[in-house]
């Protein structure tokens, strides 16, 4: 700022308490914005991941024991057809053919969300989800109550992993697993 010197009738450059922030440190201050504000939203990314990860275990869950409650009142076999990344409900006719449950959106194939995929075993063999020509359902839910023994790995792109069992009795349990 240029202010007027009184006593000796020439002007004088003052630099005043009022000074603002040079260019190059606006600029420094920005970049580091803009890189905490980068971090944090990578990791809000990671954690929908794994939120959407586990609201799918729990849903899965919550169906499967729906459907053996379905197949127990209703006196008809029930089964879950898995692929790679997506299932569906089926349920055996009385010629014992299997059929999707009549058009409604509660039992509609369900795909998991990208990257992630099942592992599956049923009593104690693993099974290849990849291709199954027959679209027989792999899990069957019977209406005696009894399921068929399995561990279903649910598994996300950070290695977070979910894994519903099911007991012979019809128990069935989820649980996350922790990866180090």
């Amino acid at each position: 700022m240029i202010l007027p010197d009184f006593f000796s009738q020439r002007w004088v450059y003052k630099r005043g308490s009022g000074a603002g922030f040079t260019l190059i440190e606006l600029l420094v201050v920005f970049v580091i914005m803009g890189i905490l504000l980068s971090m944090s939203l990578l990791s809000v990314g990671q954690v929908d991941e794994e939120r959407r990860l586990g609201e799918e275990a729990h849903r899965l869950e919550k169906l499967l024991g729906l459907a053996a409650n379905e197949a127990i009142f209703s006196f008809q076999e029930w089964g879950l057809l898995l692929e790679k990344n997506s299932y569906s409900f089926l349920v055996q006719d009385r010629i014992e053919k299997w059929l999707s449950p009549e058009q409604d959106a509660l039992w509609r194939k369900r795909t998991l969300p990208e990257g992630c995929f099942f592992t599956l075993e049923v009593e104690g063999e693993p099974l290849s989800l990849e291709v199954n020509p027959t679209a027989l359902p792999q899990i069957y839910l019977y209406s005696s109550g009894e399921l068929s023994p399995f561990v279903l790995t649910i598994e996300g792109l950070k290695g977070k992993q979910w894994r519903l069992s099911g007991s012979a009795v019809g128990e069935i349990t989820l649980q996350e697993v922790s990866i180090l």
